[in-house]
């Protein structure tokens, strides 16, 4: 991929400066985007991952620290983290941020799940984070042995991730492991990309007509404009313990969508290429036509869901 976007960017660049009077080159610069270049990032991001791996003195180092907390390379590997606002130490977290926070300590019956089928379980994080006291979880985000070295090696090892819709998830991409993002409010553009990933959204609750939003009508509210209009509902800790059963069934190669989940895709696909928000992607830089994924929403939160997408036409 990278290899490809340099590749064209060469190429735009020649053709602006074929295109430059003599004279006026110096200090000339034509912005290029990834849409106008025809590059769709989401589908480049679903079928392959970067190669990434820490300086080998560096690995030594951390290999050995991580093995005395009990991650020793013996199990897979699956990291946890939750957000929260606490790494922002000025307290700029917007109302739409912190709408993506959750409680680590939900996440307590999936860890014990994943430990019991022979995970090692690392929560993950920013040192400020609340602690996680779970038995079966090596709390390393709040450890005093943390170092940024050491929770990268720790990510790079991992065979799943399970994260907020936050820069942790990312990380994944690093790995090739499966991500389940859990507490999520960005439905459309934080929608899995890769098959074996899922996206388990918060439950939200319109207080002017006093009624939980369907899926669809959730992914085009109005949370960062009305953001007093919404009261927003965490994942339960049954509801994550459910998500991550069925992460289990996807390591074992079941990553298909069941009839529920492929309604869900159908209608979230239809609202993804609706031409105001295909437009709005083409101002800030994508590709028009880019995919929206090939993942699903949970099993759990399509099952609940009862009521297909409204007509893009009437919204």
């Amino acid at each position: 991929m990278v290899g490809r976007v340099a590749g064209q960017l060469v190429e735009r660049i020649r053709a602006s400066a074929a295109a430059t009077p003599p004279g006026k080159l110096a200090g000339r610069w034509t912005p290029v985007t990834l849409g106008e270049l025809g590059i769709d990032i989401r589908e480049e991001l679903s079928r392959s991952s970067l190669t990434f791996r820490l300086p080998r003195g560096l690995e030594t180092g951390v290999r050995r620290t991580a093995e005395r907390l009990g991650i020793d390379g013996g199990r897979p590997v699956a990291c946890l983290q939750a957000r929260d606002s606490g790494f922002k130490a000025d307290g700029a977290d917007t109302s739409f941020d912190t709408a993506r926070n959750g409680r680590i300590e939900t996440y307590g019956p999936a860890a014990t799940l994943l430990a019991g089928s022979g995970f090692t379980v690392v929560r993950v994080g920013d040192p400020s984070s609340a602690p996680f006291v779970c038995p079966h979880v090596i709390d390393l985000a709040t450890s005093d042995a943390r170092t940024d070295a050491l929770e990268l090696f720790v990510c790079l090892r991992a065979h799943l991730f399970v994260t907020a819709d936050a820069g942790a998830s990312r990380t994944a991409f690093l790995t090739g492991a499966p991500l389940l993002t859990v507490n999520a409010i960005n439905v459309l553009p934080a929608y899995p990309l890769r098959p074996a990933d899922r996206i388990l959204p918060k439950r939200i609750l319109d207080r002017q007509t006093g009624t939980e939003l369907p899926l669809a009508e959730m992914a085009l509210a109005g949370l960062r404009k009305e953001p007093e209009r919404y009261e927003l509902i965490d994942n339960t800790p049954g509801e994550i313990l459910e998500a991550v059963r069925e992460m289990l069934d996807v390591l074992k190669g079941e990553t298909g969508r069941d009839a529920n989940q492929q309604s869900c895709h159908d209608a979230l696909e239809a609202l993804w290429f609706m031409p105001k928000l295909a437009a709005k992607r083409e101002r800030k830089g994508a590709a028009s036509n880019e995919i929206l994924g090939h993942g699903a929403i949970s099993r759990i939160a399509a099952a609940k869901s009862v009521r297909s997408a409204p007509n893009p036409d009437d919204l």
